[in-house]
């Protein structure tokens, strides 16, 4: 809450003024470097194979401003009915989807999933280095590339999500901003990190030079467990104010 955050801060003046936000910086928790040199390589690749879905025609939510937008979601296993049964989806501890019955959209996902397939395996691995719970109840991934975007809630969220991100980009920009309180805003640093933010909360990406620079993200998110009730925006005490 507000009183956790204001006594890891230094500064006892918050009340600065209509317009004028007090700002905290966290980091997220590092990846080990050969396995983000492994994502790198496979989000490059991603970047420029359309097959892939990683071309800027292909973007899969227009509304969303960045140059390369895709989500992959938890790969399905299909039942031996194959389509007897109904639509109970349950998701098994390795982090796949039982489905009883496959649709034309799901058919379109698995496909999908077959070109990404070891990107989706390579980004879960790394979230289960850092958060093994979490991991089984990662339910999609959205991978970007030159995103940008004003605040925004992300409202089909069921829990609190983590973003990473990767690439040759100036290091403390890019940033995931979002609002603790109406006078105070953390900046999460992902670069290379997996940080831990309640989406829940309006959130936004910390500018950066996205003509010159490259930046990718991976978005975990939990969309299909028991709601939990939002609680505070970030997880871990401040290293500075």
């Amino acid at each position: 809450n507000d009183d956790n955050i204001i006594v890891a801060c230094s500064n006892e003046h918050l009340n600065l003024g209509i317009g004028k936000r007090h700002t905290i910086k966290i980091d997220g928790t590092p990846v080990r470097e050969d396995l983000r040199n492994e994502l790198l390589t496979e989000l490059r690749d991603w970047r420029h194979n359309d097959k892939r879905g990683g071309s800027s025609n292909n973007r899969e939510r227009p509304s969303i401003n960045a140059k390369c937008y895709m989500i992959l979601r938890a790969p399905a296993v299909v039942s031996p009915s194959n389509g007897s049964g109904g639509n109970n989806n349950n998701n098994n501890d390795d982090g796949t989807t039982v489905v009883t019955k496959v649709s034309r959209r799901e058919k379109r996902r698995h496909k999908k999933m077959e070109g990404n397939v070891k990107l989706w395996n390579l980004a879960l691995l790394a979230m289960k280095e850092t958060d093994p719970e979490f991991a089984t109840r990662c339910s999609e991934i959205a991978v970007t590339y030159g995103f940008t975007g004003s605040p925004h809630i992300d409202r089909q969220n069921a829990s609190p999500f983590y973003g990473l991100a990767l690439g040759e980009f100036t290091e403390g920009t890019g940033c995931v901003n979002v609002e603790c309180s109406p006078r105070i805003v953390a900046e999460v640093n992902t670069k290379n990190r997996l940080g831990r933010v309640d989406g829940r909360w309006p959130h936004w990406v910390g500018g950066y030079d996205v003509e010159r620079e490259e930046r990718f993200s991976l978005i975990y998110y939990d969309t299909m467990s028991a709601y939990e009730t939002p609680g505070p925006a970030i997880f871990k005490i401040p290293k500075e104010c």
